[in-house]
């Protein structure tokens, strides 16, 4: 019953904002920050992986249409090293969207301690 009560507790309490949690704590332009880089490196990072991908689907082709053992070969490394370069690109964009959406809760956690 006691699991009950705190979850019915955590539900009527009030939920601040990212935002507002930034204004209280004085960082008021660090939300506007993480909105910018959000808005601006996001997309960015989006079309970086888009033609990374595009890049791949070419390599995968020149490795078919390769006549020599030494053209797939090179072909195999690009290839390699584009799908490397994709999951990085993917992993920074995971990274920058959570750290992003959770300041306001690291914030919190700073005034609480």
């Amino acid at each position: 019953m006691n699991f009950l009560n705190f979850m019915s507790g955590l539900m009527a309490t009030e939920q601040k904002t990212q935002e507002q949690l930034l204004e209280e704590a004085g960082l008021g332009w660090l939300s506007k920050l993480i909105t910018a880089v959000k808005n601006i490196i996001g997309p960015i990072l989006i079309v970086i992986a888009t033609v990374g991908i595009i890049y791949a689907i070419y390599l995968g082709v020149m490795l078919a249409k390769a006549e020599s053992a030494e053209a797939r070969e090179e072909a195999k490394k690009r290839i390699i090293n584009v799908v490397i370069a994709i999951g990085i690109t993917a992993a920074l964009i995971f990274v920058m969207y959570l750290l992003a959406n959770n300041v306001g809760w690291f914030v919190n956690l700073e005034q609480q301690a």
